[in-house]
């Protein structure tokens, strides 16, 4: 039979309250009292995890005061082994009576980002070392504020362009200028804008190569750099069309029909070998796209990409590829439409749709070593957000705590549970209450340690 899974009411009882100044509920002063003896007025998150013979908790953003302030984060440590009454929190500390922040750096010496947004997530004992996962690069993904650019080719083949924006001049359209030499291309164009409003163009060139050129408003003024190409020459079908799109904090991806019909795509992240555009690769079979058809890309799902074009039989057909599922390999192209759907002059669009508005986003998670078992001094070893580590692998000791299933507890019958507020709160889990499983008794909590 089955196990269940029921709610038992008051099978759970509150403890005490781990951080923050006064106990809310109660209207006394918290167990800690962090704000007295460690001068932090709220924080959040709270993993836990067991090295050295102590319980360690990494707490991520965390405030002096009760405004807003530059979020930095903290971590303590305790040996208690009973929960009643509470939990005795000895945080690392720089100075008396204050929290000491993690540094995260990377092999070179340069320190990563740890701000808002920016928290140690977990940690893991391997090896008699210390390991922290931590997130830094996070981003903020929301609108513009309603500029526009436009791109064409000239009478002169070169790429021009106006652009008009609500806040400068009213939003006046202004005087068009080339962004590329003469005679670059008469090609399908395509445009993407990324980081901060800075802006890439594609096209194909005479010889049949994809090319682009490529302006930042924080580099050299904003001036447009010189073009170049991305691809071999006679990498594109005579009537390919292009399409672009941005991701994960700056990477883009290009696709275009290549001359056996297959659609191909090439890439370039910031933040994998130095951005360079890797060599194009076909993502379909050959023959998949029919004459001139039209090609439309978008991504979604932090990270997704979904291309779509018209086959042979005009059905209108697609290809996805997801860098969480299968290793991100592009999976075999379907048709999502019967044959003889798209008529012979059909465009094609392509959108994603998300509710909200502005989303903080974690940019990337490292793993990280905890020099001299100091988890405030911390080095970053391993990008998890990368499947190229440049080379190195990672100690096969760190891969199996990273799969271990670690438990946060130092007793059978205590688990530490975070909550998103300005304190943590602890809770007592009653096994034998809490959960019925058909025919057996529910087990306890067990502590493991990584080895």
């Amino acid at each position: 039979m089955r196990s269940r899974a029921s709610l038992v009411p008051s099978s759970v009882r509150k403890v005490c309250q781990l951080t923050g100044e006064p106990d809310r509920e109660r209207g006394t002063p918290a167990f800690n009292q962090t704000e007295t003896n460690f001068g932090f007025f709220g924080t959040d998150l709270g993993s836990s995890f067991e090295h050295g013979g102590r319980l360690w908790f990494l707490f991520g953003d965390t405030w002096p005061g009760p405004g807003p302030a530059t979020d930095s984060d903290c971590v303590a440590w305790t040996t208690d082994a009973n929960p009643e009454p509470g939990i005795h929190l000895h945080f690392v500390t720089g100075a008396p009576n204050k929290y000491k922040s993690p540094v995260l750096r990377d092999r070179a010496g340069h320190v990563l980002k740890t701000g808002e947004f920016e928290v140690p997530i977990a940690g893991i004992s391997a090896g008699g070392r210390m390991y922290v996962f931590y997130s830094t690069d996070a981003f903020e993904e929301k609108g513009g504020d309603g500029g526009l650019d436009a791109f064409w080719f000239g009478a002169d083949g070169a790429v021009g362009t106006s652009w008009a924006n609500p806040t400068v001049d009213n939003g006046n359209w202004h005087p068009p200028f080339p962004a590329t030499p003469p005679a670059a291309a008469d090609s399908p164009l395509a445009a993407v804008t990324r980081f901060a409003d800075a802006l890439d163009i594609f096209w194909i060139g005479p010889d049949g190569a994809v090319a682009t050129t490529w302006a930042n408003p924080q580099v050299e003024t904003g001036r447009w750099h010189p073009p170049f190409p991305i691809t071999p020459p006679g990498g594109t079908r005579a009537d390919s069309s292009l399409a672009v799109v941005t991701r994960l904090n700056g990477a883009l991806d290009v696709f275009w029909i290549g001359p056996d019909g297959a659609v191909a795509t090439t890439w370039a992240n910031p933040q994998v070998d130095s951005g360079r555009w890797h060599p194009p690769f076909p993502i379909t079979p050959s023959g998949a796209a029919r004459l001139g058809s039209p090609l439309a890309a978008v991504t979604r799902l932090d990270g997704a990409l979904d291309v779509f074009w018209i086959g042979a039989d005009g059905a209108v057909a697609i290809t996805w590829a997801n860098p969480r599922i299968d290793g991100g390999r592009w999976h075999a192209s379907f048709p999502i439409s019967p044959p003889g759907a798209a008529g012979q002059a059909s465009s094609l669009a392509g959108l994603s749709r998300r509710s909200g508005g502005t989303r903080i986003l974690m940019g990337r998670t490292v793993l990280a070593l905890a020099k001299n078992d100091d988890p405030t001094d911390l080095i970053a070893l391993y990008d998890m957000s990368r499947f190229d580590q440049g080379g190195s692998s990672m100690p096969a000791m760190v891969v199996a705590a990273f799969l271990n299933p670690l438990k946060p507890s130092i007793t059978a019958m205590r688990c530490f549970t975070p909550r998103w507020s300005c304190s943590i709160w602890l809770f007592r889990y009653f096994d034998e209450r809490s959960f019925v499983s058909a025919g057996s008794e529910p087990s306890t909590f067990s502590s493991r340690t990584a080895r």
